[in-house]
């Protein structure tokens, strides 16, 4: 069945799909735009999967299109024996189908809970997971009926992903300067006599790289966690040492339509502030007598914990009362006193527990680290193979001492490749150590 497509061409003057809908896992720069815009939701006829460039894909419901919905809730023993995670995708998958059982669109909830970024484990699974990713009311609002199957199911059809937060073109222009960089190289070498001018297209290619990387950093740049609505800024404890980095990147957003939080390292989630699968509440963590602030839960309608902010790096500081005011004011959300059973501890919960973590200030090293513009999906490393690529030209330039103007045209462009592939990871490291990650003004701590 085809697909109806809409490009929009911005999805900030595009009317917003009315709630529910889901909203995708966390991200942080480059890929801020795709926890802004990318959305799936109902207009009436069709479900509409919204990416991250305003264009839009309907998919229509009824007799002609989705009739059902299957989730995949499934968990397998993997090689040795042991539960693995559940598949397929980590959380399951959700199947949209027509009623010749064909499937007309499918759905990973690992991209569609908003926490899902900052957990290793699912929280929970079959009918509350439908219900915190938001499909549960997605589906009751299009009249789609749901099964849950625990059997693995192989299938095919279009997907409602989330994309990579690195553009397409950029992999494929590293991809491609490899290529070109090995075979001119290679042959460079072997007929550096006969044909020293290959060795310039190796040294291009290995630049080609780096320049990618600088230019979809410089793209980003304008992709500020979080934009509008009443900012919430942490006020950490008296002389706890919280950084730099983490009072001026941390922080919650409440807009007409989202709470946003944003972490220290400037990863950014949206949770709905209506609906279903909203945030209804705000939970207030106390010691067993009541007396000991421990943390603020933001819970849905059914007691789902959506995530957390740590009272000692939120509302401890001197104007930490006014801050927790504010943010009650801001959400309007009743807030419920909860305190801990004799003997328990807090954070119990999974989302919980990794924001007790990752909503305060991180260590140096870990922070420089998780706040880094991603270079591939390999990783760190991808900046050594393209540093490598520059050495070995640079390395065979120096030796065309029979070519004046293609040695120097192979040693410029190498050292600039060199340059390009390790001086952005080098200043993200000094401006870390120097300024970001020591502690903010007034926030010392007691030596």
């Amino acid at each position: 069945m085809e697909t109806e497509r809409q490009h929009i061409p911005s999805s900030r003057t595009a009317k917003p799909l009315d709630e529910p809908v889901l909203r995708p896992r966390g991200q942080s720069r480059p890929g801020l735009d795709i926890v802004r815009n990318c959305r799936v939701g109902y207009d009436g006829s069709a479900l509409v999967f919204e990416d991250r460039g305003g264009t839009r894909r309907s998919f229509p419901v009824g007799k002609s299109g989705i009739v059902r919905a299957v989730l995949v809730d499934s968990q397998a023993p993997d090689v040795s024996g042991r539960v693995g995670p559940p598949i397929p995708g980590g959380w399951g998958e959700l199947l949209f189908c027509d009623a010749t059982d064909s499937v007309v669109a499918r759905l990973r909830l690992d991209h569609w809970v908003p926490e899902a970024d900052r957990l290793a484990v699912r929280p929970t699974g079959g009918e509350r997971l439908l219900a915190r990713s938001g499909a549960a009311a997605l589906l009751k609002k299009a009249g789609i009926p749901v099964t849950i199957v625990q059997e693995r199911q192989q299938v095919t059809g279009p997907t409602m992903r989330v994309p990579n937060a690195l553009p397409t073109w950029y992999a494929a222009v590293r991809g491609v300067a490899v290529v070109i960089w090995a075979v001119s190289w290679a042959l460079g070498l072997m007929l550096k006599s006969d044909a020293p001018w290959l060795l310039v297209p190796a040294a291009a290619a290995a630049l080609a790289g780096p320049a990618a990387y600088l230019a979809v950093r410089a793209a980003s740049r304008k992709q500020k966690a979080g934009r509008e609505g009443i900012r919430i800024a942490p006020a950490p404890a008296q002389k706890s040492g919280a950084s730099v980095r983490f009072c001026t990147t941390a922080s919650v957003y409440i807009e007409a339509r989202d709470l946003v939080l944003v972490d220290g390292a400037g990863g950014e989630r949206r949770l709905a502030r209506s609906g279903a699968h909203g945030v209804t509440s705000l939970v207030l963590r106390t010691g067993h007598k009541g007396s000991e602030r421990l943390g603020v839960e933001l819970a849905g309608p059914d007691g789902q914990v959506r995530a957390a902010l740590p009272w000692q790096w939120w509302f401890a500081g001197s104007e930490g009362e006014q801050r927790w005011q504010e943010l009650k004011a801001a959400t309007g959300l009743p807030v419920e006193e909860r305190a801990l059973r004799k003997g328990a501890s807090w954070p119990a919960d999974p989302v919980a527990q990794a924001d007790a973590h990752l909503m305060r200030p991180l260590p140096g090293p870990l922070a420089r680290s998780a706040s880094a513009f991603p270079e591939s999906t390999l990783g760190g490393a991808n900046k050594w193979i393209m540093a490598m690529m520059a050495v070995f030209s640079l390395g065979a330039g120096a030796t065309l001492f029979g070519s004046p103007h293609l040695r120097v045209g192979v040693l410029v462009l190498s050292v600039l490749a060199l340059c390009g592939a390790l001086l952005p990871a080098l200043a993200h490291h000094v401006v870390g150590r120097v300024r970001l990650d020591r502690p903010a003004p007034g926030l010392e701590p007691v030596e």
